[in-house]
């Protein structure tokens, strides 16, 4: 493919030429604005095509009934980086107390926002051993987060018995359930599933590890253990629970004992 490099319009003769001959003064550069909200734009055709979008935490609110929403847009959460081919996790359509316990723990950015209705999400499937992504931008059918079901009492679920409840869970539709409700959210995660970078660590993660925990003196934040002695025993916890998200501010040096008791370790990896 050829390159072709533009030339500079205000050192250009010719197009000098052109100006003083359309009595455009020296000095005089037009500005161009577009009158549409690019982001309106955005947000309306990834609506028509039923893919998600990325969405600042600050710009999402809980509404009254603790369903969600994003000025004006019906929308649902989900994690988009699954471990388990089998039983992956649901999505969200309210602030249940499962969002809540993952923002509390600072694990909420593992969600993405999607306002896709048919039931189908796009997720990766990751190998938890190997930390490989064994399968890209699949797309599947989730099923709903029962305690959603719970929060906002969906079509009395909280009162009904079991056969009735799960009948509820498994014929669940997000077009009878947004066609019903006014929805808004809480916060809002910071990636869509399209946009949200693959949860793994990054090629350089060893150097970034070493780094970090050089930075605090081969010791524990959480006990103050000193690991200078057997640096393997020292790791370095992401408290978001994003691999990608290595900003120094995500991290936190932790013994091999106080990271296996950090929310939703079940082991610990450097």
């Amino acid at each position: 493919m050829i390159r072709m490099k533009l030339p500079d319009f205000k050192k250009n003769d010719v197009f000098k030429r052109v100006r003083s001959k359309m009595g455009i003064p020296k000095d005089y550069f037009a500005k161009f604005t577009v009158s549409s909200d690019w982001k309106e734009i955005q947000i309306r055709e990834v609506l028509e095509k039923g893919k998600g979008i990325e969405i600042p935490l600050s710009q999402v609110d809980i509404c009254d009934d603790n369903t969600l929403e994003y000025k004006g847009h019906k929308v649902i959460v989900y994690i988009r980086d699954q471990y388990n081919i089998q039983n992956p996790n649901k999505f969200h359509i309210s602030w249940c107390s499962t969002l809540q316990e993952m923002n509390d723990s600072g694990r909420y950015d593992r969600y993405v926002v999607s306002s896709r209705r048919d039931g189908v999400f796009i997720v990766n499937y990751i190998d938890r051993a190997t930390n490989d992504v064994i399968m890209e931008e699949e797309e599947i059918e989730l099923k709903v987060c029962k305690n959603c079901l719970r929060t906002l009492n969906y079509k009395s679920y909280k009162f009904v018995n079991y056969q009735n409840r799960n009948d509820i869970f498994t014929k669940f539709s997000i077009d009878e359930f947004f066609s019903t409700f006014d929805s808004n959210v809480h916060k809002n995660p910071t990636y869509s599933d399209t946009t949200s970078p693959v949860n793994v660590y990054p090629d350089n993660w060893g150097n970034i590890s070493n780094k970090y925990r050089e930075s605090v003196n081969w010791k524990c934040e959480e006990c103050g253990k000193d690991c200078s002695h057997l640096k393997s025993s020292l790791h370095v916890h992401h408290i978001d629970g994003n691999k990608f998200n290595c900003n120094t501010k995500n991290l936190k040096a932790l013994c091999n004992v106080c990271h296996s008791k950090q929310p939703y370790h079940s082991f610990s990896m450097r």
